[in-house]
């Protein structure tokens, strides 16, 4: 069996490639599509606003969203943890990975990555 500190990073690793990396890819694709009827109004409206944006400007919105998808999963990492709140008071909450405790290491291993993959 793995030990605890390699499954959490596993862990982490692909909670990242696949919330980070993955979602960023499919949102850009969604974000080059051509305005359609079918669309609500406020998707139609944030379309046209996208597409007159400079490329720095779309560099820029991404960057921004992947901001906001990092501190998402932090901010869960951490309830999890028992490190964060959550509004209305705490639960207790175990996670365990392949059977092993995680110890409320999520938050502080995924951070780290974070910032290894931002060097």
């Amino acid at each position: 069996m793995l030990e605890l500190e390699e499954v959490i990073n596993e862990f982490v690793k692909r909670v990242y490639d696949t919330s980070v990396e993955d979602t960023l890819e499919i949102y850009k694709e969604q974000f080059n599509i051509t305005v359609s009827d079918k669309m609500t109004e406020s998707r139609k409206e944030f379309l046209k606003m996208y597409s007159s944006f400079t490329k720095d400007q779309k560099k820029i919105f991404f960057d921004l969203l992947k901001i906001v998808i990092i501190d998402s999963i932090s901010q869960i990492f951490g309830i999890i943890d028992g490190s964060s709140y959550l509004t209305g008071g705490n639960m207790e909450i175990e996670m365990s990975i392949e059977g092993q405790n995680t110890e409320g290491m999520l938050q502080d291993y995924f951070l780290s990555l974070v910032e290894e993959k931002e060097e």
